[in-house]
């Protein structure tokens, strides 16, 4: 069976061996207090290429997330990391699970269920936005409108966050992303991009590489080495 990453989750519907688990109840004279709230968060916001290293057989989908470039940047910090990661997303990029573009599902776990943002909110430090290979072939006009609605939610809605917004490794939509940063004119949201080194093999261009098993997702060594690289980004872009 299949469902839908975005509608099944919180419709009631999806396979029939699903788990749901519709309430708890703990034992008399036990009490419930919300968790300590972190001091230092960092959001990433992303689609396959920091979803998970789909080169190393792991334990979620066909790949492992503990080897993803992303996953291990803010513990090297000392920030708690998030993920918002769906593959097949982007800027306006809808995924084939039915997951929509950026600007809804960072706001929310499902079709029914928003996330609650302003519980953490202050402690959202650093967004780090790793899209734009999905919105390859939209017009750019309609990529830079949607970009540009998104950075100016988060502005609102994370008051004391850096905003990062990556070019992809191989360099697509590039002037795309630098007009609405552009338009955007906020010394919060940061226009970011790796350069040519990090470019070489990922270029999007479905044959597999050196860095790469099909020329866009990086496999294991090219993890690593971006994860170096991210960290070392990040940190000056905060300097």
């Amino acid at each position: 069976a299949s469902m839908s990453r975005w509608t099944d989750d919180g419709s009631g519907g999806g396979p029939a061996c699903s788990l749901r688990i519709t309430n708890i109840t703990v034992d008399g004279g036990c009490t419930t207090a919300s968790s300590a709230a972190y001091p230092n968060l960092l959001l990433i916001l992303g689609d396959s290429i920091s979803e998970c290293d789909y080169s190393a057989p792991g334990p979620i989908l066909t790949g492992d997330p503990r080897t993803n470039f992303s996953y291990q940047i803010g513990a090297a910090m000392g920030y708690v990391t998030s993920r918002i990661t769906y593959a097949g997303t982007g800027y306006t990029a809808t995924s084939s699970d039915n997951v929509p573009a950026v600007g809804t599902h960072w706001k929310n776990f499902d079709s029914v269920h928003a996330r609650p943002i302003s519980s953490v909110a202050a402690s959202i430090k650093i967004v780090a936005i790793l899209h734009g290979v999905n919105d390859i072939g939209t017009s750019s006009a309609t990529v830079q409108a949607a970009a540009q609605a998104l950075y100016a939610d988060l502005l609102s809605q994370l008051p004391n966050a850096a905003i990062l917004v990556y070019v992809p490794f191989g360099q697509a939509i590039a002037s795309t992303l630098a007009a609405a940063l552009t338009a955007t004119a906020n010394s919060r949201v940061k226009l970011r991009n790796l350069g040519s080194n990090y470019s070489i093999g990922l270029t999007n261009g479905g044959s597999a590489t050196y860095q790469s098993a099909d020329g866009t997702h990086p496999n294991t060594m090219t993890h690593a080495q971006l994860r170096g690289a991210m960290l070392a980004d990040v940190q000056a872009a905060l300097a």
